[in-house]
């Protein structure tokens, strides 16, 4: 039994947000943003961060447009947070619609 649950803790570290230490899929915050912009804020490919986290190293708030169409990034999907799903839907944290920042509609 100790062996079992000394591997669902290993496999529950790669959920971790590396700035904050918040389990991810606890609070369901599991999605796929484009490669080029977390690269843009991470050393690696590897690794979490939670929605907050993420936007304070972009300097802004995600865009719906910043997710792949990647099958996590589906509302349906499993458990997400309102936080992600306001981003998914381009809301804001209320489900209010929101405007595209202008300078994200530059790109």
């Amino acid at each position: 039994m100790k062996l079992r649950a000394n591997v669902a803790k290993k496999s529950r570290r790669r959920f971790i947000c590396i700035d904050c230490g918040v389990d991810t899929g606890k609070i369901g915050e599991y999605y796929f943003i484009h490669t080029l912009l977390w690269i843009s804020v991470m050393d690696s490919i590897k690794g979490m961060l939670c929605i907050g986290c993420l936007e304070k190293r972009l300097g802004r708030r995600l865009w719906r447009n910043d997710f792949t169409n990647a099958w996590i990034n589906d509302p349906r999907y499993g458990h997400k947070s309102q936080r992600l799903m306001s981003r998914l839907a381009g809301g804001d944290d209320n489900g209010r619609a929101e405007e595209r920042p202008a300078a994200a509609a530059r790109r």
